[in-house]
């Protein structure tokens, strides 16, 4: 109280956000598909109940498998797909001559401003698997 006169007026916290950032990464192993976008395999996809974007890198390594290169799709949040329907970027097969050499797959990375999925597609013969994996480095920010 000052002056006796009446209390101190009292102010609600005032909410700070903070920038956060996790990693996800993993194997994948899909049989190979044949079409666009009825093959396409979801990898990562963010939850429905977050509010807000989530930027970061997506790093995709393909060890093998039946097609040439690998199609990944990156869509965001209102689900439009970086690249249109050719796909957000590609990762090539790798040459036998990788392999001989103790390398595991090629990689692709790709840094993105609003991230909601992570789809791949590897076209091919069915009953073939392709492989390899991923990493995805993602940043959001967190209001308490």
């Amino acid at each position: 109280m000052s002056c006796g006169c009446s209390p101190d007026p009292v102010f609600p916290p005032v909410p700070q956000s903070f920038l956060s950032s996790t990693s996800v990464c993993g194997n994948w192993c899909y049989p190979c598909g044949s079409s666009f976008p009825a093959d396409l395999r979801v990898l990562w996809e963010k939850d429905n109940s977050f509010v807000g974007t989530i930027s970061g890198t997506v790093t995709i390594n393909y060890q093998g498998g039946c097609d040439d290169r690998l199609g990944v799709v990156v869509r965001d949040s209102n689900g439009v797909i970086y690249g249109g329907d050719d796909g957000s970027f590609a990762v090539p097969r790798p040459t036998e001559k990788c392999t001989q050499n103790g390398q595991t797959g090629n990689t692709v990375s790709r840094t993105f401003p609003d991230i909601a999925s992570v789809e791949i597609l590897c076209q091919g013969t069915p009953c073939k698997t392709c492989f390899g994996k991923y990493c995805l480095e993602l940043n959001y920010t967190v209001t308490v």
